[in-house]
């Protein structure tokens, strides 16, 4: 007697998986179909290179890239593989940690003419999509740009800058180091 079964299907997995440098978690998941089977990881698409045999594989990688990965499940009477599903990892590289200049001193008496330009050098690649300026830890309403123009006594306190990337993630940078402004009331 010869009994011929239908093969698993293809396991439930996400994908791309888009993440930051930085903030990739250590596993990557695929789930079964059907209770009881289970997941099998290969490291390419001829599924010769067998990874690991469980839901949650641990990859390794932390270097902005794109990684594959197949995930099959198995089971039934006969322990059956079924299909590959093809898992993408993409690690997106993060922007540099932004520095700051000041187009003046960071400490004067508020006068109605005088000011002080704060500007922040991406140090690009990777390139930037925007910015954002903080005070004292709380983003400036607007301060979107590389510069931000300070002349009030209120404008005092100490600033930062971050950047974010470009793509579906928008990677942010690390804060930019600090920089303290004062601004006097005469």
């Amino acid at each position: 007697i010869i009994e011929v079964v239908s093969s698993p299907t293809v396991p439930n997995v996400t994908t791309p998986l888009n993440y930051c440098e930085g903030g990739v978690p250590a596993t990557i998941s695929a789930s079964p179909t059907v209770a009881g089977y289970t997941i099998n990881w290969y490291g390419d698409a001829a599924l010769t290179n067998h990874l690991y045999t469980g839901a949650n594989y641990t990859h390794g990688e932390t270097t902005p890239g794109t990684y594959n990965y197949w995930a099959t499940q198995s089971g039934g009477v006969y322990g059956c593989e079924g299909p590959a599903a093809q898992v993408t990892l993409n690690i997106i590289e993060a922007p540099n940690k932004p520095t700051i200049t000041a187009s003046g001193p960071l400490m004067f008496c508020f006068n109605g003419v005088s000011s002080v330009v704060l500007t922040a050098n991406p140090h690009t690649p990777p390139s930037v999509s925007s910015y954002q300026w903080y005070r004292n830890g709380t983003a400036v309403a607007g301060a979107t740009t590389n510069t931000i123009t300070l002349n009030q006594v209120n404008h005092s306190g100490t600033y930062t800058v971050r950047t974010t990337g470009l793509g579906s993630t928008f990677c942010p940078s690390p804060l930019s180091d600090p920089v303290t402004v004062l601004i006097d009331a005469p």
